[in-house]
């Protein structure tokens, strides 16, 4: 038997719609948001992400007791170019940092599971994280911040004691990332226009 034709528009009105409304169920929403969001400007560091070792200038890195200038790197916290700063004596800790325009600090937060430690901060008034993920977390000599400056945007900055250092600063890394941090967004928001 066959159907009449308004039978046969009926029901492919309805199959149509669906298999529009089965695949609008099945769409995976994205994830919520889990970073604070960047209030201030946001900071174009796209000069920085090729030459990071321009991101602390020789006189702020000797006032923090680094030993100008610092040599390339790969930075370990984005896996880009960094900068490593020795340290001006076996107390204080190397310092890296980088600039990251591939990562915003969103894509930080939903890695978190990834580190042994974790904990939102915040720098220059810019969300940041601390993290580590060392075994011992930040107690184990070493721990990095990264700031979120723009939606696509992070600076990163590691602070790495060596294991025989003996400084007592060493089973708390994240303050020094935290101050050179704060060096190195002192300087970009001083040149910001």
């Amino acid at each position: 038997m066959t159907n009449p034709p308004q039978a046969r528009t009926y029901l492919g009105c309805a199959a149509l719609l669906l298999a529009v409304a089965s695949a609008a169920g099945c769409a995976t929403p994205p994830p919520a948001r889990l970073s604070p969001p960047i209030t201030l400007d946001q900071l174009d560091v796209s000069q920085y992400s090729g030459a990071p070792c321009r991101l602390l200038r020789p006189d702020r890195a000797a006032r923090r007791h680094l030993v100008p200038p610092g040599r390339p790197v790969t930075d370990a916290a984005t896996g880009g170019p960094g900068c490593q700063w020795a340290p001006a004596g076996p107390s204080y800790p190397a310092i890296t940092a980088g600039a990251s325009t591939t990562e915003g600090l969103e894509d930080v937060y939903q890695g978190r599971a990834g580190y042994s430690y974790f904990a939102p901060t915040d720098i220059a008034h810019y969300p940041a994280a601390e993290l580590s993920t060392a075994p011992g977390g930040p107690h184990a000599g070493r721990c990095t911040v990264r700031i979120g400056v723009a939606d696509r945007a992070t600076i990163s900055v590691t602070a790495t004691y060596p294991p025989s250092s003996g400084s007592p600063f060493a089973a708390d890394p994240c303050g020094d990332a935290d101050t050179l941090a704060t060096e190195v967004m002192g300087q970009l928001l001083a040149a910001s226009p």
